[in-house]
């Protein structure tokens, strides 16, 4: 690979990207969860979006 093409500029937005979508995955994760605590019949245990490995 050839790395000599590679500006801050590009990797200041490849940065800024990671951190946008880390972001909105945490809101998103809010949103699931409010939005299956609104549902019938889905346990607790159930509305948590990660299992417990």
């Amino acid at each position: 690979m050839n790395f000599t093409n590679l500006s801050g500029w590009s990797v200041a937005i490849a940065v800024a990207v990671v951190v946008v979508g880390w972001i909105a995955s945490i809101f998103a994760k809010k949103g699931m969860t409010a939005l299956l605590s609104r549902v019938r019949g889905i346990s607790p245990s159930s509305r948590r979006l990660h299992p417990d490995w």
